[in-house]
């Protein structure tokens, strides 16, 4: 799974990416819970890199291994992510 946090403003990029740092965590956590993942893997290493208007972005990965073939379905995880602390509607 690739996360992408994207942020306009040079002055409040640590502090939003720190902050998408942790709900990233927290949906490790979420990950962790569910029945056919076995192991959610964050990461700890984040790469940088620029959007097509000259925005900075930064990607996250999480590895998942899961316990058999199966469809993963993971709309409620991603959903409580996004929505936790409102992750659409901020702009930094």
């Amino acid at each position: 799974m690739v996360i992408i946090a994207k942020c306009e403003s040079k002055d409040n990029r640590s502090n939003w990416y720190g902050y998408v740092e942790s709900r990233l965590i927290t949906l490790q956590k979420d990950l962790e819970k569910d029945g056919q993942i076995i192991l959610p893997h964050l990461w700890p290493i984040n790469y940088d890199s620029v959007d097509a208007i000259g925005n900075a972005q930064r990607l996250w990965l999480i590895g998942l291994k899961c316990r058999a073939a199966f469809e993963l379905d993971l709309t409620n995880q991603i959903t409580f992510f996004l929505n936790s602390g409102e992750l659409l509607k901020l702009k930094y």
